[in-house]
């Protein structure tokens, strides 16, 4: 959404303010960087009012594994996963020679 030129945004801004007016239904879901809400707010003052501005932040380490695994596993990739490493600034998976030389393969 911040790649949005002003009136582009603006432009939007508008049609979903209208469409909220004339009580037709809409949910737009997007995302952007934290600045949005106030590039929003600085094109349209009421824009604090016709958005809801949610913030998201970095994943638990619980969590930031599970994202990374649950997917694997759907990929059958579970079989040969050995280990996942969860540091401040990376997550590495580490896979067994086995896994690594079955992903050439395929």
């Amino acid at each position: 959404m911040q790649y949005l030129k002003n009136a582009e945004f603006e432009a939007l801004m508008a049609a979903i303010h209208r469409c909220n007016q004339l009580g037709l239904p809409l949910v737009l879901i997007a995302a952007g960087l934290p600045k949005i809400a106030k590039i929003a707010g600085d094109i349209k003052s009421y824009a604090e009012r016709l958005f809801k501005f949610i913030p998201v932040d970095k994943l638990q380490e619980d969590d930031a594994k599970q994202a990374l695994i649950q997917p694997a596993k759907k990929l059958l990739i579970n079989l040969f996963l050995d280990k996942v490493v969860v540091t401040d600034k990376q997550i590495d998976i580490k896979l067994t020679t086995d896994a690594i030389s079955n992903m050439l393969t395929k």
